[in-house]
């Protein structure tokens, strides 16, 4: 979300945190950077916090406060009852962290929401269950994650756009875009693949890169860009 602002689009970001104080700070941070939230609060949830330890400006590692929220039925009832006008929004971005909140039932219910106004949906994902994304216009898997899905996970050109093809018509999904570190990144859709080599970068932490491409992607396609420009800038944006 933060990524988007900079880029000059406004946000509105979904999600759910606790009643407690790291809520408060999340939402004190989103007005602060100007963007706007649907926020669903859970009294007996306490919202995910994440602490970074640095060293001289770069991660070493992370350590996770975090009880998976899990009623599925109820999370479901509360975005429903929110009224949320979705028609004002260009696109969605689905960045799943795997903590509860993007489920089958909140997936599906808001690719359809988006499907149906003929809007794209990008999906970030991070569960092994795919039938979770079906009918999104792209995912955005970083190798790794499109292996641990194929028979044949060799990161190889022509193996990459044969498998992606499968999970493409499996999951009845528009495209897939494959990040694959200093390989660069490979775009595949039914018919034509796009491959783009990375901008070469001594890098020290990789932390959110997929993030950055995700954003310049979901950026240039409401602006209207076509797909060859979208991931230029997205390749462009992920060196930096």
């Amino acid at each position: 979300a933060n990524k988007l602002i900079k880029l000059g689009c406004k946000v509105t970001i979904l999600g759910l945190i606790g009643n407690d104080v790291n809520g408060a700070t999340m939402r004190s941070q989103l007005k602060k950077n100007r963007i706007q939230n649907e926020l669903i609060e859970i009294h007996s949830f306490p919202t995910i916090s994440k602490t970074r330890i640095v060293s001289n400006g770069h991660q070493i590692c992370r350590v996770d406060h975090e009880e998976p929220f899990n009623d599925n039925v109820e999370l479901l009832d509360l975005l429903v009852n929110k009224n949320i006008n979705y028609s004002k929004f260009d696109i969605l971005i689905l960045s799943d962290y795997n903590k509860g909140f993007i489920d089958s039932e909140v997936s599906q219910f808001l690719i359809k929401v988006f499907s149906e106004s003929n809007k794209k949906v990008i999906v970030d994902p991070k569960k092994k269950d795919w039938r979770l994304y079906r009918y999104a216009s792209c995912i955005t898997p970083n190798f790794k994650e499109f292996s641990e899905l194929v028979d044949n996970p060799k990161d190889e050109l022509d193996t990459i756009i044969h498998e992606a093809r499968i999970i493409i018509k499996k999951f009845k999904l528009e495209s897939l875009l494959i990040t694959r570190s200093e390989k660069g990144m490979v775009w595949v859709d039914h018919t034509d693949f796009i491959n783009i080599k990375a901008k070469a970068k001594e890098v020290f932490d990789v932390s959110g890169a997929g993030d950055t491409v995700i954003a310049t992607l979901a950026a240039s396609y409401a602006k209207g860009l076509d797909i060859n420009k979208s991931l230029h800038l997205a390749n462009i944006a992920a060196g930096i």
